[in-house]
């Protein structure tokens, strides 16, 4: 190209973009409260509800989102052949390593209607158009990871840019870790945590001996004490019979002691 027609070209180009109405908006994440804003292949966009307004922009003006690399955004111009020329969303992310997407008629994001029911825009959601060369404007699934920026166009019937939106900042994809890379070993640990370990088991180990014997000992103090009954003036001390031996069976007899009061012969009463 000879130095003459670049400066044509620029010309044009800059008589283009100074037509070109710039709006005051940032498309950004959504701020609603939800899962999945930003996934493997899509991310979810707040919806630019009453930003294309008349008199620049129409309801019957197209509105296209614009999906662009580093390199795009830095290469990207707002002029007619941007539209008309477009490449298509299957041979992203080149040659031109942008793509235009989710065309809707500028009615579409009205002023009077109620935020709270206002949807996101999940870029890259459908995934049956992915390899159909027929719908070059597919919203396919956007390849990972990024970083992406995304800005709003508007067009005429013409196919003409009459505004454009300012452009995201960088939108970066979830990346899944790589699975040759995950250690599916055992947690190695080291020899200092195991010498630890292996003193408190066995302390551990005492400890439990310990008690059982404590329990022991004491449930048997316990079954060789005697049972007292007391019965008014008498006292009945009663013995369990001893554990059988190999030489028989040894029993004490229960015996009865009591306490006779004093009678005195003068008084002449009988002993009870």
């Amino acid at each position: 190209m000879s130095p003459g027609c670049a400066v044509l070209l620029l010309a044009l180009l800059e008589t283009g973009n100074a037509a070109v109405t710039q709006i005051d908006f940032k498309p950004q994440i959504t701020t609603k409260n939800m899962e999945g804003k930003i996934t493997g292949t899509t991310f979810a966009l707040g919806t630019p509800v009453c930003i294309f307004r008349e008199p620049d922009v129409s309801p019957e003006d197209m509105v296209w989102l614009v999906v662009a690399t580093s390199k795009g955004y830095m290469n990207f111009h707002s002029s007619a052949f941007v539209v008309k020329a477009r490449p298509a969303y299957q041979d992203f992310p080149t040659p031109s390593y942008y793509y235009l997407t989710l065309n809707v008629q500028a009615g579409r994001y009205p002023c009077d209607v109620n935020m709270d029911l206002i949807k996101v825009i999940r870029v890259g959601g459908n995934t049956s158009c992915a390899r159909d060369r027929r719908q070059p404007d597919c919203n396919g699934p956007v390849p990972p990871p990024g970083p992406y920026r995304v800005k709003f166009l508007v067009t005429n019937s013409s196919n003409d840019v009459k505004a454009e939106t300012l452009w995201s900042d960088n939108i970066r994809l979830i990346t899944g870790k790589n699975p040759s890379a995950i250690d599916i070993n055992p947690v190695r640990r080291s020899s200092g945590m195991i010498v630890i370990t292996t003193i408190l088991s066995i302390l551990i180990a005492i400890l439990l001996a310990l008690t059982a014997s404590v329990l022991m000992f004491g449930w048997k103090e316990l079954s060789r004490r005697p049972t007292l009954v007391h019965t008014g003036f008498y006292s009945l001390e009663r013995f369990k019979p001893p554990l059988q031996s190999p030489f028989g069976s040894l029993r004490i007899s229960s015996y009865i002691t009591h306490h006779i009061p004093e009678v005195r012969a003068a008084e002449g009463r009988e002993v009870e």
